[in-house]
């Protein structure tokens, strides 16, 4: 099995030791975690790295046929982990075997009103930083 990791971060920040910790916890399990270093905001755009992590998924796939891949993410890493599955289905591609998404942002709009309820139970992610990151990351 492959495990590919999409770190977290609002978009804008990049991993972090808490991140590595994670993979390595996961690695010792697994043996192989791919972990792509997408473009962040605001020098790229969410479309900029989706089609990075479209490639390496390909990438993954050729290299290891047949080999069944998981993809596993936090926070900002959980939206393109829904946007990368959608993607590689509409492209014909096979689909990872699971999906562990870890505290998604799935809402980029903030405006579900159940996040009030969860965010003192939210280890990764507040509503407030969240906010900050995803500003005009889709436009």
């Amino acid at each position: 099995m492959s495990v590919l990791y999409l770190f977290g971060g609002g978009f804008v920040g990049g991993i972090g030791v808490g991140h590595w910790w994670l993979i390595g916890r996961v690695a010792d399990v697994v043996g192989r975690v791919e972990v792509p270093l997408y473009g962040l905001a605001p020098d790229f755009h969410h479309d900029d790295a989706l089609s990075f992590l479209v490639a390496v998924y390909d990438r993954l796939m050729t290299e290891r046929p047949g080999v069944p891949v998981v993809v596993m993410a936090d926070s900002s890493g959980g939206a393109l982990a829904v946007l990368l599955t959608q993607a590689v289905r509409g492209r014909g591609m096979a689909a990872p075997i699971r999906l562990i998404l870890l505290c998604p942002w799935l809402d980029l709009s903030l405006s579900n009103p159940g996040i009030g309820r969860v965010a003192r139970r939210d280890p990764w992610l507040s509503r407030g930083g969240a906010g900050k990151g995803g500003t005009g990351v889709g436009t």
